[in-house]
């Protein structure tokens, strides 16, 4: 399963790009290069994982090709300034690498981000979604859950990641969701395993909840996202 970081784990992060930097040799960058990791506040996430099969070569004439898949190749220049690789384009800087523990590391302060780039490229981890148990009883449901993982168009992320940030309590059929800093009550019962609950808006929405072997809940959300809670510590 993909997992969230803590701050910690991202401190120490920001601190392998930022601490005891060398100079850096044109030797050492000259290649292709992988995106493998992507760090978005406390979230890490493979991007293999994700559909993300972006990488950069760095040709020793000055060139950098970037590459990104369904996209045309950008060709810009890069250049070294002491313990910094810095790509520019048209004259104007587009992106920037430290280097870290053999990896390439760009920092997207605006989106308060990391992407991490390496010689190799890393596989995806695939992502196992227990069974759902077809007997599932109404106490199963009950209790504190947060959404911690969504899918896709068969790719799996953190739920977190899409700001999915959200959180139910049920008891015995009874559910206050809260999406979107709203909340949306909501009441069913048991249907062959499932527990199917209306909303009480005015425009009520049916949701489906399928509780799982390893004890997690799933239900699509918005006839696209297919979301997985677990229940809160």
């Amino acid at each position: 399963m993909k997992k969230t970081i803590s701050l910690l784990t991202a401190f120490i992060l920001t601190l392998c790009v930022s601490a005891g930097a060398l100079a850096i040799e044109p030797a050492d960058v000259v290649g292709l290069w992988y995106l493998n990791t992507l760090v978005f506040e406390e979230v890490v996430i493979n991007a293999a994982e994700v559909g993300m099969d972006n990488s950069v070569v760095f040709n020793a004439d000055g060139a950098a090709i970037l590459m990104s898949p369904g996209n045309e190749d950008s060709v810009a220049e890069w250049s070294i300034a002491g313990d910094v690789i810095i790509v520019s384009a048209d004259g104007e800087e587009y992106i920037s690498f430290t280097m870290a523990d053999g990896n390439l590391v760009a920092v997207i302060e605006e989106e308060g981000g990391m992407m991490v780039f390496g010689r190799e490229k890393e596989a995806a981890v695939a992502v196992e979604i227990a069974p759902i148990r077809a007997n599932a009883a109404l106490e199963d449901f009950n209790g504190l859950w947060t959404a911690y993982l969504a899918e896709s168009g068969g790719v799996t992320f953190p739920a977190e990641l899409l700001g999915f940030d959200m959180s139910m309590a049920i008891v015995n059929g009874q559910i206050t969701m809260t999406a979107f800093e709203e909340e949306l009550p909501a009441a069913g019962g048991m249907e062959g395993g499932a527990l199917v609950a209306v909303t009480e808006e005015e425009e009520s929405i049916t949701f489906t909840f399928n509780y799982h072997e390893d004890g997690t809940l799933s239900t699509l959300f918005m006839d696209m996202v297919m979301l997985y809670f677990q229940k809160a510590n």
